[in-house]
C-alpha cells in the first residue's frame, strides 16, 4: 500500500512538472515572436532610407538566383535525411513516397503554430504505419536538425563556450539518452498537435516505437549537416549579393548561421523561424546599427529559401506527371 503510495505521488509529480513547462511554454510563445519582429522591424526602421539606396544590380540578381537554386537542392537532400530516419528506426512505407511527402507538406511550417507540416505528414503517415510510429519518424527528425546544426557552431572558434554547448544535441543522440529525449518531445508535440488537430493522436501515443532495435543515428545525422552545409552556401551567396562576406570570415558566418538556424527552429511561435533567425543573424555578426547591406541579404535570403520551397513543390509536381504519362 506504502508502495502504491510513492508510486502515485511520483506519477502526479510528474504530471504537476509537465502542466508548468506546458503553461510557461504557451505564455511566452507569442511574446517571443513579437518581441523578435519588433526587434526586425525597428532594425529595418533605423536604415530605412539608406535601404532605398542599396543597388540591386545584375550581379547581386545572379548570386540572388543561384542562392535559390542552392536552398532547393538543400530541400532534397533534407528530405533524403527523413527518409534515412525511418531506416534507421526499421519502419517500413512502401505504399507512401517519403521525398515526396516531406517536400509537399513542408511549407506548411510557415502556417501560424509552425505544427501543420507535423500535422499533414501524420496523417499521411497513418495510412501504412501506426499512430506511435509515425510520431517518433515525425517528431525526431528536427532534434536530429538541431544537433547537425550545432556541430557546424565550433567552426567559429571557443565563443565563450557556446562551442561545447553545442555539441550536446549530438551526444544525447546515443540510444542511453535518445529514448527518454524522444518521449519527452512526443509529448510537447502531442500537446501542440491535439490543439490543432484533436482526433488524429486518439491517445495512441505509447512508448517510443514498435521496432525498438536502432542505435544512433550516424547516417541521418551526417545527411543533415551536408543539409545545413549547403543552405549556409544559400545564405553566403546572399551575403556575397550584397557584398557583406567579407565583415567576417567563412568559418565564423558558418557559425552565426548555425546558432541562428538552430534558434529559429527550436524557438516556439515562429513559424519558420520567422523573425528569430534573422534577429540573432544581426545581434551575433555585430552589425545591428550600421547594417542596411545586411537587412537586405536578410530580406532577400528569407525572399529565397520562402521562393525555394515553392520551387520544390513544383519540381515534385512535374516530376509525378512525367512518371504518371510514361506509365500509361
Amino acid at each position: 500500500m506504502e508502495r502504491q503510495g510513492l508510486m502515485i505521488k511520483k506519477f502526479l509529480a510528474v504530471e504537476n512538472r509537465d502542466s508548468i513547462t506546458k503553461r510557461i511554454f504557451k505564455l511566452i510563445k507569442p511574446w517571443l515572436l513579437i518581441s523578435s519582429i519588433l526587434f526586425l522591424g525597428y532594425s529595418i526602421f533605423l536604415n530605412i532610407s539608406k535601404l532605398n539606396d542599396i543597388v540591386i544590380s545584375k550581379r547581386t540578381l545572379a548570386w540572388l538566383f543561384c542562392s535559390t537554386v542552392i536552398s532547393t537542392l538543400s530541400l532534397f537532400l533534407n528530405a533524403a535525411a527523413w527518409k534515412n530516419i525511418f531506416l534507421w528506426l526499421n519502419l517500413k512505407t512502401k505504399g507512401i513516397q517519403l521525398i515526396e511527402l516531406y517536400i509537399r507538406t513542408n511549407i506548411f511550417k510557415y502556417l501560424p503554430g509552425g505544427i501543420w507540416h507535423f500535422i499533414k505528414r501524420l496523417q499521411t503517415l497513418r495510412k501504412e504505419i501506426t499512430t506511435n510510429d509515425a510520431m517518433t519518424a515525425v517528431v525526431i527528425e528536427p532534434f536530429i536538425m538541431l544537433a547537425a546544426a550545432l556541430l557546424l557552431v565550433p567552426l567559429g572558434g571557443f565563443q565563450s563556450g557556446i562551442s561545447i554547448l553545442s555539441t550536446i544535441p549530438s551526444i544525447l543522440l546515443i540510444p542511453k539518452f535518445h529514448r527518454p529525449i524522444i518521449k519527452r518531445i512526443k509529448r510537447l508535440k502531442e500537446q501542440q498537435i491535439n490543439n490543432k488537430s484533436p482526433n488524429i493522436l486518439r491517445n495512441e501515443i505509447k512508448g517510443i516505437v514498435s521496432n525498438t532495435n536502432f542505435g544512433y543515428p550516424s547516417k541521418p545525422l551526417i545527411i543533415e549537416i551536408l543539409f545545413i552545409s549547403i543552405r549556409f552556401l544559400g545564405f553566403w551567396l546572399c551575403l556575397k549579393a550584397f557584398s557583406m562576406d567579407s565583415f567576417a570570415k567563412w568559418n565564423q558566418w558558418v557559425s552565426i548561421f548555425s546558432i541562428a538556424w538552430a534558434a529559429g527552429l527550436i524557438i516556439p511561435g515562429a513559424p519558420g523561424g520567422v523573425g528569430i533567425f534573422e534577429s540573432i543573424v544581426l545581434i551575433r555578426s555585430g552589425l545591428l546599427s550600421t547594417s542596411p547591406g545586411m537587412l537586405a541579404v536578410l530580406i532577400c535570403y528569407r525572399l529565397s529559401v520562402t521562393i525555394s520551397d515553392l520551387i520544390a513543390i513544383l519540381l515534385i509536381s512535374i516530376n509525378k506527371l512525367i512518371t504518371n504519362s510514361y506509365s500509361k
